[in-house]
């Protein structure tokens, strides 16, 4: 007989038990540390799922009801990781990107890749485990309609739960974001994350899942005594609970009511039609209506048609009322939206990276040559805000027909539950209304790119589907509470044993991220208050540098590592006074070339390291040749972004006329730029005393700066007469 534990439950419903409350500690974690969109929490979470599906795969054995969405899951994330790290190695010069062919003209060695900066791979590669990880994980521990339907109703209560505490919190403490400080301070409810468009994502789910509570609830309730209560004031008896339904009812509204503060016009016009689907669905497929006979079938089809369109008005009416301000934002604002502005910048880049992709993580590298500053050189485009964009251009051709598998497997086995599960039809049609809404917000946003988030939406999915398919498999909807372990054996164990291998890559290498954010934390500390001008006392960062700096600074990749101790060796350098202690001075500078070096063979897409080995050699003795070459592929890597522009017309204007003669080009790019985007303070600072050669070059360039612009900068103490002035010497 099966072992017994104390209380007389059998031993394997208390593992299984554990793995369920393991899951939703992970759940609520990645939610919790805004996402999980940093390396300490995305660690920690990959950690638990990690573990969990390894547990789960050896406790409880294979799903035999959700079995080819499993392996097709799988099959998935295998593909997915192979072509990451295909993307990583070193190839053929004809494969790689042409960043890495102008290496060695600057004495770099290093292996050429597909990918332009395979330094972010890693960290891309971790935020794409996690969710694959949580979706099969919760299909292998939540089995049967009774866990997965419990497991729905606890998170979903669990949430909205969450989403009050953060809107109170949002109401009396608008600067804080649970434990932290809001990093962007604003008028919207972001949730628990720092973006309003993913916090409509995941408000929008939440949504849809308290509505099946809802409707769960009302179903089981015991209207009739309800209304004897109400109408005669018949005593309820004890078996009728009226909070379960006003708690559900009660988060509905709290939820709802949030989604409308996140002012998210994507989100909450996607969360509409998810809403709109999933209670149509509800009505249509939910009864009404007879099986036989002529007049009986066509009555219950006008009926769904009238429940179905009545649905829909609803839906429509209350997101009217509920977002006016959001709807006079679309009116007004249109199509004027900078994600709209890059569109033809992303097409380009899609155009020139389709066959085989950047290099997945590698996005900003491979979006910044293609970016118009016309659209604004302030904001960083590390996101695409259009999520296939976005991996068509960083993965490639291969792209389309993952995502399109991923599409077809979800839609099947929930056209499967619509069919057969009529008596749970809340659930399939709640997660085809789901699927309905990151499918829509992706197009318009990053929502699922935020690691807490898809992991919330693969656990949604996985719960959803394992209820959609609750016919298909003979061994676990059938065996009760204790089951025992579906074993494997061949093509099954294979599949097995590289699912366990892909859990422990991704806990190795999420343990290798959280030990350098752990090293890298005094310097990130140091580099972010440089980064924003705050003061940093010069003997504590002297001290950094000298023996508190990462270990492996001049071995790693890790991105993260990179910058925070260039900016903290830069700023020693800028700090030491090369006449009084010259040989300090050339020790540093020796060190940031060295750092800069070794950063270019991770990452030679970035045109910020390009500029600063460009300030580098200058220092050391200005050779223009070199210097042209550096900054030209600086200009051509990063030609919009507000701090490079900045830097490089700072730095044109430290260079001589030979060098300037050399790279006239660039410089009138910078310059016209500059003059037309820059904030007047940028371009005063900049060109408060610019060298004859540059106020040539920005005497010819002011026609194409338009009158306005020009009368503006003038207004604001602009010296249009100064730069004359320089350029007549």
């Amino acid at each position: 007989m099966r072992a017994l534990s104390e209380n007389g439950r059998p031993a394997m419903w208390r593992r299984a038990k554990a793995l369920e409350w393991g899951c939703f500690a992970a759940i609520f974690l990645a939610l919790v540390t805004n996402g999980a969109n940093s390396a300490l929490p995305l660690a920690a979470c990959l950690f638990l799922v990690g573990g969990l599906c390894i547990a789960a795969l050896l406790l409880l054995g294979w799903p035999e009801r959700v079995r080819a969405l499993f392996v097709a899951g799988l099959c998935l994330f295998l593909l997915f990781t192979a072509w990451i790290g295909i993307q990583q190695l070193p190839v053929p010069e004809g494969l790689a990107s042409r960043a890495w062919a102008r290496l060695p003209e600057f004495g770099i060695a290093a292996w050429a890749r597909i990918s332009i900066a395979p330094a972010e791979g890693q960290a891309g590669w971790l935020s794409l485990a996690l969710p694959f990880l949580t979706f099969l994980t919760g299909l292998l521990v939540f089995r049967t309609d009774a866990r997965a339907c419990a497991a729905f109703r606890r998170v979903a209560t669990a949430a909205g739960l969450l989403a009050l505490v953060c809107l109170v919190q949002f109401l009396v403490t608008p600067d804080r974001l649970l434990f932290t400080e809001r990093p962007t301070p604003g008028d919207s409810y972001t949730f628990v994350f720092v973006n309003r468009n993913t916090a409509a994502t995941c408000l929008g789910l939440i949504m849809l899942m308290l509505l099946v509570n809802v409707r769960e609830e009302w179903r089981t309730f015991d209207r009739t005594r309800l209304l004897a209560w109400i109408m005669n004031g018949v005593p309820l008896p004890a078996s009728v609970r009226l909070w379960p339904l006003a708690l559900q009812a009660g988060l509905l509204l709290v939820v709802v009511t949030c989604l409308a503060l996140t002012k998210s016009r994507a989100g909450i016009g996607a969360s509409a039609v998810a809403a709109a689907v999933s209670l149509g669905l509800m009505f249509w497929f939910g009864g009404g209506g007879g099986t036989s006979g002529f007049s009986r079938r066509r009555r219950g089809f006008w009926r769904k048609m009238a429940q179905s369109g009545a649905c829909v008005a609803v839906v429509l009416l209350v997101a009217g009322l509920l977002a006016p301000r959001t709807i006079l934002r679309s009116e007004i604002q249109g199509a004027e939206d900078a994600r709209f502005c890059i569109l033809e910048g992303l097409v380009a880049a899609a155009r020139d990276n389709g066959l085989k992709g950047g290099g997945f993580g590698a996005f900003p590298f491979i979006f910044n040559p293609y970016r118009d500053p016309a659209c604004g050189i302030r904001s960083v485009w590390d996101k695409a805000h259009n999520s296939y964009l976005e991996g068509f251009i960083t993965l490639g051709l291969l792209f389309v027909p993952l995502v399109l598998v991923g599409f077809y497997g979800l839609v099947r086995a929930y056209s499967a539950g619509l069919r057969e599960r009529r008596s749970m039809i809340a659930y399939p049609a709640a997660g085809l209304g789901g699927f309905c809404l990151v499918a829509l917000h992706s197009a318009l946003d990053f929502s699922l790119q935020i690691p807490g988030m898809a992991a919330f939406y693969a656990l949604f999915a996985a719960l959803t589907i394992t209820v959609s398919l609750g016919r298909r498999g003979k061994g676990d909807g059938t065996r009760g509470e204790a089951q025992t372990p579906v074993r494997t054996s061949g093509k099954g164990g294979i599949a097995a044993a590289a699912l366990c291998g892909l859990a422990l890559l991704s806990i190795l290498v999420a343990a290798s991220r959280a030990r350098d954010a752990v090293s890298i934390g005094e310097a990130r500390s140091f580099a972010r208050a440089l980064d924003a001008g705050k003061p940093v006392d010069t003997a504590a960062l002297r001290a950094l540098v000298a023996g508190r700096l990462p270990a492996n600074w001049l071995e790693t990749c890790n991105g993260e590592v990179l910058r925070a101790s260039l900016t903290v060796l830069l700023a020693d350098l800028d700090r030491i006074d090369r006449d009084q202690a010259y040989d300090a001075w050339a020790e540093r500078l020796g060190q940031a070339e060295r750092q800069v070096l070794h950063s270019l063979t991770c990452l030679p897409g970035d045109g910020n390291l390009w500029l600063r080995l460009a300030m580098l050699r200058q220092a050391g003795g200005e050779v223009p040749q070199e210097q042209a070459s550096l900054m030209a592929l600086s200009q051509q890597l990063d030609p919009s972004q507000e701090r490079q522009l900045v830097g490089r017309l700072a730095h044109w204007n430290r260079l001589s006329s030979a060098t300037l003669a050399l790279s006239r080009e660039e410089v009138a790019a910078d310059v016209r730029n500059g003059l037309n985007y820059l904030s007047v303070a940028d371009i005063r600072a900049v060109l408060r005393a610019p060298s004859p050669a540059m106020a040539s070059i920005v005497r010819e360039t002011a026609p194409l700066v338009s009158a306005a612009r020009r009368d503006l900068l003038k207004k604001n103490g602009f010296e249009w007469l100064a730069i004359e002035a320089a350029a007549g010497r």
